[in-house]
């Protein structure tokens, strides 16, 4: 797993009672590959970005290497 993969994690509810398998980014990866830092994805209200939101369309360039099967955004906060 290095900086840049998407991965599928598991992400808990707000109330902890269960979890959900999500795709993630991975945006750091420490030396030892015991700890990462990801953001989520999520293709839900995509017309309600945030600054800190990052579109991925499938018309982007290399949306295919994504493993993404519709748009979706990039939560960076």
């Amino acid at each position: 797993m290095i900086k840049g993969d998407i991965v599928l994690v598991n992400f808990p509810f707000t109330d902890l009672s269960q979890t959900k398998l999500r795709p993630a980014l991975v945006v750091w990866v420490s030396l030892n590959k015991e700890e990462i830092v990801v953001c989520a994805i999520t293709s839900q209200n995509l017309q309600t970005l945030q600054p800190e939101d990052f579109l991925v369309e499938p018309t982007d360039a290399e949306f295919s290497q994504t493993g993404l099967r519709v748009a979706s955004k990039i939560r960076t906060a």
